[in-house]
């Protein structure tokens, strides 16, 4: 299903912008590692939401759905750590924004609700990150 891949993808290329800004920005890796967990558990999430059947036979190969994310490539990262967390805050937003358009695409009550969930989790996220440096 191509809504619960391009949102698998989109959580894989979260946690990357989180690895990368704890990994340049040491002293915010503490702070930062409660949102990139989070987003392994939305990826795992959306991985898990069943295909429904009318969806599943329109699938070309039946292994394409069940197959994992491919690693994002590494995002690179603002020198200043206010800078990289205004990326994460933008980031954020913009996820919250394509699940919330995912859910008008997404086939099955099921997905429309993890997904629903992950925009209201990242929606959060903005808004909680916009605390840590302060």
């Amino acid at each position: 299903m191509a809504v619960r891949r391009r949102a698998v993808v989109a959580e894989s290329s979260l946690i990357a912008l989180y690895a990368a800004a704890a990994h340049d920005h040491p002293d915010l890796a503490d702070r930062l590692e409660p949102f990139r967990s989070r987003h392994d558990e939305h990826r795992a999430a959306l991985a898990a939401v069943p295909i429904p059947v009318s969806a599943a036979a329109t699938t070309t190969s039946p292994t394409a759905s069940a197959s994992p994310a491919p690693e994002a490539p590494r995002p690179s990262v603002p020198p200043d750590p206010s800078d990289a967390l205004d990326e994460l805050v933008a980031a954020e937003a913009a996820a919250a924004e394509a699940r919330l358009a995912d859910c008008l695409d997404a086939r099955g009550r099921e997905l429309a609700t993890v997904l629903a969930c992950v925009a209201a989790a990242e929606a959060a996220h903005e808004r909680l990150l916009r605390g840590v440096v302060s």
